[in-house]
């Protein structure tokens, strides 16, 4: 019985410590934009410094603003975001029909 108790309270005590644990959403860990080192960082310097969202849809508005939190999340980097077309190199996210934007036919 002493044995039997000893497993009992084993297994209780391990119930209660894992649910102390800090446990995270799927969507935490699917969109985890770890710190990268710096020499990694100095990979990327010369990436666009602006993010633009072309047209009014919410999944192009929901890309822009998740680029610029993985941007901001990996390499300590916050984008500027705009609506507008910048006079210099930009992300740019856009929708138009089969992935084709009007404003840029060049695209992919």
């Amino acid at each position: 019985m002493n044995s039997y108790l000893r497993v009992v309270l084993a297994g209780i005590t391990l119930w209660i410590s894992v649910g102390l644990l800090p446990a995270e959403t799927g969507g935490e860990a699917w969109l985890r934009h770890a710190p990268i080192t710096d020499s990694e960082r100095a990979k990327y310097a010369a990436l666009p410094a602006s993010a633009v969202a072309v047209g009014d849809s919410e999944l192009v508005r929901t890309a822009q603003k998740e680029l610029v939190r993985g941007i901001r999340g990996m390499m300590g980097r916050t984008l500027r975001e705009s609506t507008e077309l910048p006079q210099e190199s930009t992300f740019v996210r856009h929708s138009g029909p089969a992935g084709k934007s009007r404003a840029f036919p060049e695209s992919y």
